[in-house]
């Protein structure tokens, strides 16, 4: 234990160098513990690889098949204390943590692993103590969000008096990333920002759903030094003003990703012309990495202007989000080999059908995505037979088709493609399954890879949950949303005595027929995140 306890320090006191870890596995080899020291070799190589990287398959197989095993023993008594927890590197360094429980507990959590991520849930009087705690100078990642989509938890409605405080502890000196998103921030606390010098150490900065968030703060960041790399403004109150301000600053060189409806800048349509004076031309531009227009009408000529640009070239996300009608600029978008470096392209409510679908489909460009939301596009059978088939999307890990006709041909598509082995997370939310077309879609291998799968919204009832139990093609499954779905007891019942889905940890069924008993039982068998 005291060596075991030494490895741990060193890893906590240089949580970036490998070395310490990889001793740390040798010496788990010579006690015996080989299981343990494959976790953390894998883990380790897993992480040296980029995303999408074809290796990874293997390592990632490797990794769930051991936590499932042994993940209760190696969390510990972490596993009791914090909601929720996520494995790199090899070990435990983001959890999600209760206040109360930090300061209670913090030193026995902080003491068993190297956590360098923390989620907090607060009440307001409960931040300006934890200002006080010395423990927060390891923390590199502090989150009060007031709700994330990979997370049932909801933080307590906050505001800037006790943030002010937590913001103000003189340990927070590692602090590389603060999120604040939907926390109701204000005046003071935007300030404190600024004024505590925070923008010369802060790599990221989530600030989306905070509506005090306006023009005045955003002209004060514009003209303050920073090493940002990340900053979200997302459902904010900043106006065209403001952002023009920020597109046109020289001080934030190491931004990349940049979280805004870029569509605010224009009136009306999007020509080319407008386009290349208002965003294509600004000095902030030059250096972005992802680009998000909503709601506002693209022109053929904007986009082929867009994708003729040097931002184009660099563009690793691309989100258009209800921005023109039919599958014409699909197709542009489809046609420019710009697009090579697009790992991200988030293209809901364009209603696309499947003739835009099919030019995406058999796109060379695109070869490189691992994320495509096609959602609410009016896609059927030719479409989805095209994503299946298709020879250039083969590294694809997140599909989200939710809101399309789907049904039994389209699952059986589904079924028969070779596309999906490599998908990750598959999103068929609202697209008319029934518990015959769930009975061909999830009785496949090809689906077998699945981590999250979000099923809300249809007509599965009690025989589809019951064929949903019984599929062993669904062991990886980490988040299951079944919100909607017309459920009894019998559906309950099917899902508490499955056993291919013990590796659950998110359940929700939302406006399920069910007793108070079962919702118990179902608590207590796939975790607290459970959502009724």
């Amino acid at each position: 234990m005291e060596h075991e306890r030494g490895f741990l320090q060193a890893i906590q006191e240089s949580p970036d160098d490998d070395l310490h870890r990889l001793a740390w596995a040798d010496w788990l080899d010579d006690q015996g513990d080989a299981s343990r020291a494959a976790f953390i070799r894998a883990q380790l190589q897993a992480a040296r690889l980029a995303p999408g990287d074809l290796q990874r398959d293997a390592l990632e197989d490797e990794v769930d098949e051991l936590l499932a095993e042994h993940e209760q023993d190696w969390a510990g008594r972490l596993g009791q204390l914090a909601l929720e927890w996520r494995w790199k590197r090899g070990c435990i360094e983001h959890i999600t943590v209760w206040a109360d429980t930090l300061l209670t507990h913090g030193q026995e959590l902080f003491a068993t692993m190297p956590i360098r991520e923390l989620r907090i849930l607060a009440d307001a009087d409960e931040l300006p103590r934890l200002a006080d705690w010395p423990l927060l100078e390891r923390v590199e990642s502090l989150e009060l969000t007031r709700i994330r989509e990979e997370s049932l938890f909801t933080t307590p409605y906050l505001r800037d008096t006790p943030i002010l405080a937590l913001l103000s502890s003189r340990y927070l000196t590692r602090l590389t990333a603060l999120d604040l998103r939907g926390q109701g921030v204000e005046g003071p606390a935007l300030q404190a920002i600024l004024d505590r010098g925070l923008l010369g150490q802060l790599r990221r900065l989530e600030l989306a759903n905070a509506k005090a968030v306006g023009d005045r703060f955003i002209r004060q960041l514009a003209n303050t030094n920073s090493s940002l790399q990340t900053l979200s403004l997302a459902n904010t109150n900043l106006t065209p003003y403001g952002l023009r301000a920020l597109l046109q600053s020289r001080k934030h060189p190491h931004l990349r990703q940049l979280d805004v409806n870029f569509g605010m800048l224009f009136r009306g349509e999007v020509t080319a012309s407008t386009l290349q004076s208002e965003l294509l031309s600004v000095p902030l531009a030059q250096q972005l990495e992802t680009l998000h227009f909503e709601r506002v009408s693209l022109t053929v000529e904007a986009v082929e202007n867009l994708l003729e640009s040097p931002l184009a070239q660099q563009l690793t996300a691309l989100e258009l989000n209800g921005c023109w009608y039919g599958g014409e600029i699909a197709a542009t978008l489809a046609a420019s080999p710009n697009l090579a470096n697009l790992r991200r392209l988030i293209i809901p409510s364009n209603v696309l059908r499947d003739k835009g679908i099919v030019a995406l489909a058999r796109s060379p460009h695109l070869s490189n995505l691992l994320e495509l939301d096609v959602s609410q596009n009016g896609i059927a059978s030719p479409g989805l037979r095209a994503l299946m088939t298709s020879t250039h999307l083969q590294r694809l890990e997140r599909l989200n088709l939710a809101m399309n006709y789907i049904g039994v041909p389209g699952c059986e598509l589904l079924a028969q493609g070779d596309q999906p082995r490599r998908l990750t997370a598959l999103n068929l939310a609202s697209t008319n399954l029934d518990p015959r077309a769930i009975e061909g879609l999830l009785h496949t291998p090809a689906l077998s890879r699945l981590r999250v799968l979000w099923l809300n919204g249809n007509l599965l009832g009690d025989e589809g949950l019951a064929t949903l139990a019984a599929c062993s093609h669904l062991t990886r499954l980490r988040q299951l949303h079944l919100d909607s779905n017309e459920v009894d007891s019998p559906g309950a019942q099917a899902l508490l005595e499955s056993p291919n889905l013990k590796r659950v940890k998110q359940l929700s069924m939302r406006n399920a027929y069910i007793t108070s008993n079962e919702r118990e039982q179902l608590r207590a068998r796939f975790g607290a995140a459970t959502q009724f």
